[in-house]
């Protein structure tokens, strides 16, 4: 809705429920985003052969000029939209006789 009406921008937080909303689930989106990443990072510090798209985002983002946060949503939208597909995946093969 923003996106569409920029004026809403200037609405004060305590005014805008949405604000408000939108500011706890990035925090609490990123939290969850972070621990995966976190996870990559400490096996690839340990020295494991990980070989995952999180790792090549570590491994990059300084070149694609990204921030950690821009990174971790990153590599966290392929593990929210792969964890979609094999939720899917599943639930067709259960309707498939």
């Amino acid at each position: 809705m923003v996106d569409s009406l920029p004026i809403l921008n200037y609405i004060p937080e305590r005014f805008a429920s949405w604000k408000r909303e939108a500011s706890t689930l990035y925090e609490d989106t990123l939290r969850l985003f972070r621990s995966h990443v976190d996870d990559v990072y400490r096996e690839v510090k340990s020295g494991s052969d990980v070989n995952c798209f999180a790792k090549t985002i570590l491994e990059n983002k300084d070149k694609y000029g990204l921030t950690n946060d821009e990174a971790t949503f990153l590599a966290g939208a392929m593990y929210g939209a792969g964890s979609d597909t094999v939720s899917v995946h599943h639930r067709l093969e259960m309707l498939t006789p």
